[in-house]
């Protein structure tokens, strides 16, 4: 009995010390989360206040101009404009993958807390927990399962196989997901890659392999998005087009659409498509009138800039 207690007693100091660890992940992800909140917020004032300053004539305030903006101030202004805008989808990028994250930690937190009270039941009833969920008596203990990115198993003849195709040159961050990886934790190592460590290459594959396997995905829209901009940043506009074009077409209703057609005229201008392009900002002008502040501008400046009729 008293070697009973012991163990209940270890098995609930492990358990509160990864609630602990687990509630202090979550909080100091809420608190970065919040803090590219209240930057976004403060990039957003600052850019209306220029936005106003610039396009509708309004006097600017001491912080941002003390007089009427000569024609070179105002194409500087219009050019930090632009910055404060890349700036935004950055950030909010950012602050999409703190979100998931944050829903990975609650998630681990549940689990390990259902796991915890299964083994302390075990424990009070007298018998030994269970090694793995659904093990039959006497069966061998399971196998640790590999490292949600680690993308290889055990193999008898080089102590390891890939699963799938695996260039020898790729990274354990752009190889084929491995069978423990969620769409979602797929669609987040993606996304680090592109916004994090600018590794578009490895980012296209990750983004490719998540649309192959989970085409209808809820995130489905996003990665056709993002990898759509894995290619345009690399100046290839030609599969940037068609990208983006495949991601409206399928997705034509998702939040990310107006942003997916904007980037497919983008990448039409960028060719010399001038006539495709403007048809295709015209479409998005006359379909999503109620877009993003920031697709309204950037629409604008690139019909502006394709002299668009």
């Amino acid at each position: 009995m008293m070697k009973m207690h012991i163990r209940s007693i270890g098995a609930l100091s492990i358990f509160a010390a990864g609630m602990a660890l687990s509630g202090a992940g979550i909080a100091v992800a809420q608190d970065s989360s919040q803090e590219l909140v209240n930057r976004l917020n403060r990039l957003q004032n600052e850019l209306t206040t220029l936005q106003r300053h610039v396009y509708r004539g309004e006097r600017a305030p001491a912080s941002v101009a003390t007089a009427s903006p000569a024609p070179a101030t105002a194409a500087r202004l219009s050019v930090r404009i632009t910055q404060l805008e890349d700036e935004i989808r950055r950030l909010t990028g950012v602050n999409e993958t703190l979100t998931h994250q944050i829903r990975q930690l609650r998630e681990r937190l549940e689990k390990a807390a259902a796991d915890t009270d299964l083994r302390l039941k075990a424990l009070e009833g007298g018998a030994k927990p269970a090694v793995a969920a659904g093990a039959a008596a006497g069966s061998t203990p399971a196998q640790p399962a590999p490292a949600p990115d680690s993308g290889s198993v055990a193999n008898a003849d080089k102590g390891a196989r890939v699963l799938g195709s695996v260039r020898e040159s790729e990274t354990p961050a752009t190889k084929p997901v491995a069978l423990t990886e969620t769409p979602e934790q797929q669609y987040d190592r993606a996304h680090g890659l592109l916004m994090k460590t600018r590794d578009y290459a490895g980012a296209e594959r990750v983004f490719s392999d998540f649309l192959s396997r989970h085409p209808k995905h809820a995130l489905a829209p996003n990665a056709y998005y993002w990898l759509g901009r894995t290619y345009f940043v690399r100046e290839d506009f030609q599969q940037s087009v068609a990208t983006f074009a495949t991601g409206f077409k399928t997705h034509p209703e998702s939040k990310k659409a107006p942003a997916t057609l904007l980037n497919l005229g983008m990448s039409l201008s960028r060719l010399g498509k001038t006539r495709e392009a403007c048809e295709t900002f015209a479409h998005l002008a006359r379909h999503f009138p109620k877009a993003e502040g920031a697709v309204k501008r950037r629409l604008a400046t690139e019909r502006k800039t394709a002299q668009c009729r």
